[in-house]
C-alpha cells in the first residue's frame, strides 16, 4: 500500500471518529430538547429538534459514504448540517450566542480534515461572516426560546463539546502521523536491508568474477604451456586436442618466450596428444621453421605409436624437428649442446 493511500485511510479514520462522536452528542442534546419541548412546546424547540435529527442523519450518511467516495465529498453533508445546527441554535437561543460562535470553529475543523485547502478556505470565510452577522443582529432578535434550567447546562457543555471534539481529532491525527512515521521508518529499514543485500550480491559477483578470471588464466596457462626448464631450454608439453587456433597461440607464445628467455632449445612433447591430422602436422612444421628463424633448435619428444602410424598413413613427416625418445633425453641433448 502506498503512503498516499495510507494517509487517506488515516484521514477517513479521523472523520469516522468525529462523526460517531457527533452522533452521541446530538443524541444527548436531542433528549434535552425533547424534554424542553414537552415542558414548553414552541416553534423554536421544534426547529432545534429537527436540526438535531438532521445532524444525526448527516453523521450516519458521512460514515456510509467514507469507504466509497472521496473524503471531501463524504464530509459535505456533515459540514453543511453542522453549520446549519450551530446557526439555528444561535438564532433560536440568543443566550447561547456567546457559546455558539466558538463552535463555528468546529465546522472549519471538519472542513480542514478533508485535506482540501479550497474547501477549508471557503468554509472558514463563511463561518467568519456568519459570526460577524450574528454578533450584529443577535441582540435584536425577539421571541427566543427560553430553556429555563437547561440553559446553564448547555452554556457549560457547548465549549466542552468543541474542545473534546478538537482533542479527539488532533489526537487521532497525531496517531496517524506516528503510524506514517513508523511506516516510513520501516520502509527505510527495508530499503537499507535491500541495499545491504544488493551490496553483498555485488561483492559475491565480484568474487565470482575474480575466481573466473583466475580459472581462465589457469586454463590459458594449461592451454599454452611454455615452461623454462633450464638455462636456454624451453619445454612445450602439448596435451589434449589441437586445432589451428590453439596452434597459432602456441606458436606466438613459444616465439615470445624464445626472445624473453634467450632460449637455444625448444622441446615439443607430444606425450599427451592422442591423435593428429595433416593440418596439425603442417602447423607444427611451420612452428619449427619459425623457431629456427629465431636461432633456436626445435626438438620433439614423446611421439607415441598411434601418432607415428597416423603420420605415416598421412604421408606427412615432422620435418624440421629433431626427434628424441622422451623429455629426459631431450634435456640431456639440450644441455650437451
Amino acid at each position: 500500500m502506498s503512503e498516499q493511500q495510507e494517509s487517506r485511510n488515516h484521514s477517513r479514520s479521523v472523520y469516522r471518529l468525529v462523526a460517531n462522536s457527533l452522533i452521541w452528542i446530538s443524541v444527548g442534546v436531542l433528549i434535552l430538547l425533547l424534554i424542553t419541548f414537552a415542558m414548553n412546546p414552541s416553534l423554536g424547540a421544534a426547529a432545534l429538534i429537527v436540526t438535531e435529527g438532521l445532524l444525526i442523519g448527516a453523521s450516519f450518511l458521512t460514515i456510509a459514504l467514507l469507504p466509497r467516495r472521496p473524503i471531501w465529498q463524504a464530509a459535505l453533508p456533515l459540514i453543511a448540517v453542522t453549520y446549519l445546527a450551530i446557526l439555528t441554535f444561535a438564532l433560536v437561543i440568543v443566550d447561547l450566542l456567546a457559546a455558539a460562535l466558538p463552535i463555528l470553529a468546529l465546522v472549519v475543523l471538519l472542513a480542514a480534515l478533508t485535506g482540501r485547502r479550497d474547501l477549508t478556505g471557503a468554509v472558514a470565510a463563511l463561518c467568519a461572516a456568519t459570526g460577524a452577522a450574528l454578533m450584529l443582529i443577535g441582540r435584536g432578535m425577539v421571541g427566543q426560546l427560553d430553556l429555563g434550567f437547561l440553559l446553564p447546562l448547555l452554556q457549560i457543555t457547548a465549549p466542552a463539546i468543541v474542545i473534546g471534539l478538537v482533542w479527539m481529532a488532533t489526537d487521532q491525527l497525531m496517531r496517524s502521523r506516528e503510524q506514517a512515521v513508523a511506516l516510513a521508518e520501516g520502509r527505510a529499514a527495508e530499503a537499507e536491508a535491500a541495499r545491504g543485500a544488493a551490496e553483498a550480491a555485488r561483492r559475491e559477483a565480484e568474487a565470482r568474477q575474480e575466481e573466473q578470471a583466475r580459472l581462465l588464466e589457469l586454463v590459458q596457462t594449461l592451454e599454452l604451456p611454455v615452461l623454462a626448464v633450464g638455462r636456454g631450454v624451453l619445454a612445450v608439453p602439448l596435451i589434449g586436442s589441437l586445432d589451428s587456433r590453439r596452434l597459432d597461440a602456441i606458436r606466438a607464445a613459444v616465439l615470445e618466450a624464445i626472445g624473453r628467455e634467450r632460449a637455444h632449445t625448444v622441446v615439443f612433447d607430444l606425450t599427451g596428444i592422442a591423435e593428429i591430422d595433416t593440418a596439425i602436422a603442417q602447423g607444427l612444421i611451420q612452428t619449427a621453421k619459425a623457431v629456427k628463424l629465431l636461432g633456436a633448435r626445435p626438438l620433439i619428444s614423446g611421439v607415441r605409436a598411434p601418432v607415428a602410424r597416423a603420420l605415416a598413413g598421412l604421408g606427412v613427416g615432422l620435418e624440421g624437428f629433431q626427434p628424441v625418445a622422451n623429455l629426459h633425453e631431450a634435456f640431456v641433448d639440450a644441455n650437451a649442446a
